[in-house]
């Protein structure tokens, strides 16, 4: 529980989109799978958070039109998401997604 806080306040530290960005909260296309962005004008993070105890998927397709790219980064992680045909999110995962450049 420590790591995990410790790594949130570790990106909230070095992404200024958290600190100084809008909130826009976006339909994921799953009732089970929160999510928001944060924008400035230093780019764009998408946030998304399974709150179930089952995997749950997320269509591809869906993902790009709330404005994600096929291949992005999640910061919490650090890796590589590639989601061509659906992203499915593990139980309670939350995920950092930044464009890749």
């Amino acid at each position: 529980m420590f790591q995990g806080l410790s790594r949130l306040i570790q990106l909230r530290q070095q992404n200024p989109a958290f600190a100084l960005g809008e909130t826009e909260f976006v339909e994921t296309g799953n009732k089970h799978v929160f999510g928001f962005m944060r924008s400035d004008d230093g780019g764009v993070l998408f946030v998304l958070a399974n709150f179930t105890e089952e995997q749950q998927p997320l269509e591809a397709r869906r993902l790009r039109q709330m404005g994600m790219r096929k291949t992005m980064v999640d910061l919490y992680a650090g890796r590589m998401i590639t989601a061509t045909q659906e992203l499915l999110m593990e139980p309670y995962q939350l995920m950092v997604l930044a464009r890749v450049a």
